[in-house]
């Protein structure tokens, strides 16, 4: 039966060559943000670029709007 290593979050390991600290390897972060804040702006930039629904990006480009 083989044992699964148990997992520390708060464990950060240095890789070393010859003696020196060439890299450190950390737990990642979860992002935070919120889904509906970032629906929220994106509404508001449209709203802001004065956007209509379904529109595409080449054509704002050519209008010199984006």
């Amino acid at each position: 039966m083989m044992r699964k290593p148990k997992l520390n979050r708060a464990r950060q390991d240095v890789i070393t060559k010859r003696g020196r600290v060439v890299a450190r390897i950390v737990p990642a972060k979860v992002p935070e943000w919120d889904r509906s804040a970032v629906l929220d702006e994106a509404e508001a930039l449209r709203k802001k670029l004065k956007v209509k629904r379904g529109f595409k990006i080449a054509d704002l480009i050519a209008e010199g709007r984006l």
